[in-house]
Formats: structure tokens, sequence, C-alpha cells
């Protein structure tokens, strides 16, 4: 199996708040009425479309890992 490694950048506001409608659907499901958690599921249900909007459509996606990166000015370091 050939396999390559592609950067994937995601809205991070969009997975916060996918995340945080996740977690209320795990933390809350029978405590909040049907109707409401209908619309909580939808929302969290369009944002996994808007995540996923950018792959590649048949690509066999393995060990996908949310990466970030953090950009320094090196001269600003002191690596003494």
């Amino acid at each position: 199996m050939k396999k390559k490694e592609v950067d994937y950048e995601i809205d991070e506001n969009l997975y916060t708040v996918n995340s945080i409608l996740q977690m209320i659907m795990q933390q809350y499901d029978e405590k909040i009425p049907e109707d409401v958690m209908a619309t909580i599921e939808k929302a969290s249900v369009l944002a996994d479309q808007h995540l996923g909007k950018n792959f590649i459509p048949k690509a066999d996606i393995q060990d996908m890992k949310l990466i970030s990166r953090v950009t320094f000015d090196m001269d600003s370091l002191d690596l003494k």
C-alpha cells in the first residue's frame, strides 16, 4: 500500500463548535427536549460537512490528526 501524508487545514472555530455540540449531545442526551436535541444534531452534521468539504472525495484517509502550527521569530529565541 502506498501512503502519502498531507497537511489538511481545518477551520479551528468550526472544529471547536462541532466538538462542543458533540459534547452536549453526549452529556445531555436524555435531559433536554427531543426537538432541541434534533436541532443540535443537525447543526453538528452541517459542521461535519463543512469540515470535510476539502477532503479528496475518494481518498483512503487513515490516522487523521489535527495539526496546529506555531510561527515565531527565530531572532527572539534564546538558544544558548
